[in-house]
């Protein structure tokens, strides 16, 4: 190769570097090197409510708490709390060796929603307002939270959570809720800015058996389809674009769905749909219902009563998101079996009527799939799925299937080279 034609192929090479990210602008790897902890922890049902056990403190204590992906703090009922649940199952500070108080000026403070109104407060105070209706007011500490987390032989990490003096409507006998929502203060993001586990988890809820689990990690289900999650905003937000019966999509207008939200939220027990949208789904389904099916209203709820079993009689249901990722439900997926009365089945409809034009998709809809939050790269998946086993994943990102940056690199560097070849310059 001439001294002229090697000079040429340098300044290829460092034009390709530097009108690209392969130079010094290239991001970082989205994961350390060493491998974070995958976490499992069991679910059961109690009172139409999905929930886990949390241990906190030095010595740990045990804490029953709902999952609830709507909201993002972990919180319990705390020494002298007000209204709370009648388990006389409270968190004492004072009797947790590694406990501390924190004030309005801590950094942590500054990371969780607060009603601090200046930094000279000694309590990080908060009121805590949940789609349940359970408003929850107390005050932040930090504390172990003890996880099985395997992978690792750290010690327990230390987290922010609530200590709550006063609650209106207890969450049915249970201590608190365990919040996995997207806001910094939330127990998965506390868990990824420490470094402890994956900033992915899954939850898959068992309608049968009436338990499930939630999984810190990445899972191998091959699946599983994806919908871009919403940037910027505090929810499980995605986009949907229409909703299907039997295949055929409703004539809803699109202003309908862009006008409001569409989030997902564990903490919530049922379906909700902005008006149109609802009004639309019900004439549907009752116009391609069994003949035998008889329409009714009871408490305001349409429903469905028959002398014969309409079990999987009922039409499909797909809400279909961005990115053509679709949800299909089956008729128990939107459908609720009331109680018989006699012969007669009764079938409610579980999706609600919104108050405002959000769409909200609840347990109703999440149970008996694996939904994944996948914080790592903003999307949120599911997929059909036994929730009786654990969920299968790994400590580690799977492949995307995307050549990297440095493959990239060492291809056109070799496309450069035949190709001086050709043009005879070596």
């Amino acid at each position: 190769m001439s001294s002229s034609s090697s000079v040429t192929l340098l300044l290829l090479i460092v034009l390709l570097f530097q009108s690209s990210s392969f130079g010094a602008q290239a991001k970082l790897p989205p994961f350390p090197a060493h491998d974070r902890g995958r976490v499992d922890i069991p679910i059961a049902l109690r009172h139409g409510l999905y929930y886990t056990k949390v241990l906190l403190g030095s010595p740990p204590k045990e804490f029953f708490v709902q999952i609830d992906t709507g909201s993002d703090a972990l919180w319990v009922s705390c020494k002298s709390c007000t209204g709370c649940s009648q388990t006389n199952n409270y968190y004492d500070e004072s009797l947790s060796s590694t406990s501390s108080l924190i004030s309005c000026s801590d950094r942590l403070c500054s990371r969780a929603a607060t009603t601090c109104t200046s930094d000279r407060q000694t309590q990080c105070s908060y009121t805590l307002h949940h789609s349940s209706g359970t408003i929850a007011a107390g005050y932040y500490v930090s504390d172990v939270i003890h996880l099985n987390i395997n992978g690792t032989s750290e010690a327990p990490p230390s987290i922010l959570f609530g200590c709550s003096t006063s609650i209106a409507q207890p969450q049915g006998g249970l201590d608190g809720v365990l919040g996995f929502g997207r806001q910094s203060f939330s127990v998965i993001n506390q868990l990824d800015s420490l470094g402890v586990a994956a900033h992915v988890f899954s939850h898959c809820l068992d309608s049968v058996a009436g338990g499930g689990v939630l999984t810190i990690g990445y899972p191998q289900e091959p699946e599983i389809v994806y919908t871009p999650l919403v940037r910027d905003v505090i929810k499980y937000e995605i986009n949907l674009e229409s909703v299907s019966v039997n295949g055929h999509t409703l004539p809803i207008n699109q202003s309908i769905l862009r006008q409001g939200r569409t989030i997902v939220d564990s903490g919530t027990t049922f379906a909700y749909l902005a008006r149109g949208a609802f009004l639309h789904l019900l004439d549907a389904i009752t116009k391609v219902a069994p003949d035998y099916a008889q329409p009714t209203i009871r408490n305001g709820i349409q429903c469905y009563m028959s002398n014969y079993s309409i079990l999987g009689r009922f039409p499909g249901v797909s809400l279909n998101f961005a990115d053509n990722a679709s949800m299909h439900l089956r008729q128990q997926d939107y459908l609720v079996q009331q109680q018989s009365q006699g012969d007669t089945e009764v079938w409610c409809i579980g999706f609600r009527e919104s108050t405002n034009q959000d769409t909200i998709l609840g347990d109703l809809v999440l149970k008996d799939k694996l939904i994944v939050y996948d914080l790592e790269r903003q999307r949120i998946g599911w997929a059909n799925h036994d929730c009786s086993p654990y969920i299968n994943a790994t400590t580690t990102a799977p492949s995307s299937g995307v050549t990297s940056e440095p493959e990239i690199l060492l291809k056109l560097l070799a496309l450069l080279f035949v190709s001086s070849f050709s043009l005879g310059i070596m």
